[in-house]
């Protein structure tokens, strides 16, 4: 008994030993805790400093990218070819495109059911051929119903006329019956419009390219239905360096291989479009055959073949 009273007054006093420490653990944990706070915010601060100075560098270089990937890509060549003229010996080859000079997609101007189209895609056309009609029977009943008002309101103007001349209707009802003759001619004219939309014609001799609605149908106002090209007419879209502007101008000739069929016209410069893309250094001209090619289409491809150096040593001559 005497032997466990006396390991309980030790283990009392190891613990009252204990105790003045554990002040101290909690301060030296404390210290370290604070001490990682510190160094985390600090680093934090540092990193959100570092975005904010580096995000407007880093969005500008995203930006222009493309700008100045074009950029090196120009002043490499410009390197290799100082004048932009590598390989013009016997002339200087450029990508054409050919395209219609008519096009048009015809649209709805009323909502009504499609009565006629054309039968399929690729159809021939005629200037003022029917292409689209509408089933526009009630629109031309409301048509003849606007015009009996009109007339009735036009009678109704004339009898309040004939009473002014008695002194038998005021100037006021004169008034109001011209002003409801008025409003119904306006009706009827409206009608009269809208009827005209009920049957499309072609204005101008084509093909027709794609058909987007079919009969029976009822479009929406404004919704394309058909499109259709003029083949016969066709140009050509090219873009050429700027550097050539001033040895090409309108009228100048060059000869084009179409890729597709591999024959080879003749065409003319028409005209530039007047502007230039800095980023390529590039201009775009428009063209037309010479002569009529009925082997060439629309979308079909080529390269075009500009004697530049014969033309700038006859100028130096």
């Amino acid at each position: 008994m005497k032997r466990l009273r006396t390991q309980t007054l030790s283990e009392a006093k190891a613990q009252f030993a204990r105790k003045p420490r554990e002040p101290q653990r909690k301060s030296r944990v404390w210290e370290r805790c604070s001490t990682s706070a510190v160094t985390v915010i600090t680093v934090c601060w540092q990193s959100i400093a570092i975005l904010i100075v580096t995000t407007p560098l880093l969005g500008g270089s995203i930006t222009n990218g493309h700008a100045e990937t074009a950029f090196v890509a120009r002043n490499e060549s410009l390197r290799a070819d100082p004048d932009g003229r590598s390989g013009v010996a016997s002339g200087s080859s450029v990508r054409v495109v050919f395209r219609a000079v008519e096009t048009a997609a015809i649209s709805a101007e009323i909502s009504a059911r499609i009565s006629y189209l054309p039968a399929r895609e690729g159809d021939r056309i005629l200037k003022g051929d029917r292409i689209v009609a509408f089933d526009c029977r009630k629109l031309n009943a409301e048509h003849d119903a606007s015009v009996a008002v009109h007339r009735a309101s036009r009678a109704a103007y004339e009898t309040q006329m004939q009473l002014m001349r008695y002194r038998a209707a005021g100037e006021f009802s004169v008034e109001q019956s011209k002003f409801e003759m008025e409003k119904s001619e306006a009706e009827a004219r409206s009608l009269e419009v809208r009827s005209a939309g009920c049957t499309i014609y072609a204005p101008f001799d084509g093909r027709v390219v794609e058909k987007i609605a079919q009969i029976h149908e009822m479009p929406t106002p404004n919704q394309p239905l058909i499109k259709i090209i003029n083949d016969s007419r066709l140009e050509l879209v090219l873009m050429v360096p700027s550097s050539w502007l001033s040895r090409i101008s309108s009228g100048t000739l060059f000869p084009v291989k179409v890729d597709e069929n591999g024959e080879t016209h003749e065409a003319r410069v028409l005209q530039s479009t007047g502007a230039i893309d800095p980023i390529s250094q590039s201009a775009r001209l428009i063209a037309e055959l010479t002569q009529p090619a009925p082997g060439v289409m629309p979308g079909m491809s080529g390269s075009a073949i500009f004697a530049l150096e014969e033309t700038q040593q006859e100028a130096g001559k």
